[in-house]
């Protein structure tokens, strides 16, 4: 991962995924943004992405199966925006839920939390 220039694949609501792209275009990051499954696959074998950002709220039936298509072959990190407290509890310490935030800046700093900007707190993973 280059924290300068971190590549981010929002998969989920494009309005949203364009809002977290504009929020982050000052650090030198990049976002790109799908809302359909087989474009997402494409995206993260093309790009190889430093962070996976999937949307669970807007569609969780498409969400959890990128997920499992991508967490079969993608072993960094991978943020779940989610109302399900337990959205996978078999999974390895780099997946991270997070309640769908209240607003881009919420979003944007929980992302720099798991790129590694600024050391993880607690709060921001999901306690079962």
């Amino acid at each position: 991962m280059t924290k300068q220039n971190a590549f981010i694949l929002y998969i989920g609501e494009l309005e949203a995924g364009r809002a977290l792209a504009k929020a982050v275009e000052a650090r030198n990051w990049w976002v790109d943004v799908s809302d359909e499954t087989d474009e997402a696959l494409a995206l993260y074998l093309t790009e190889s992405p430093d962070l996976i950002v999937i949307d669970a709220v807007s569609d969780d039936s498409r969400a959890a199966d990128t997920y499992h298509h991508l967490r079969s072959v993608h072993t960094g990190s991978i943020l779940v925006l989610t109302n399900d407290r337990v959205w996978d509890f078999h999974a390895p310490d780099n997946l991270y839920t997070m309640l769908p935030p209240t607003d881009t800046a919420e979003l944007v700093t929980f992302v720099t939390d798991v790129l590694g900007e600024v050391p993880a707190l607690d709060v921001w993973t999901a306690s079962f």
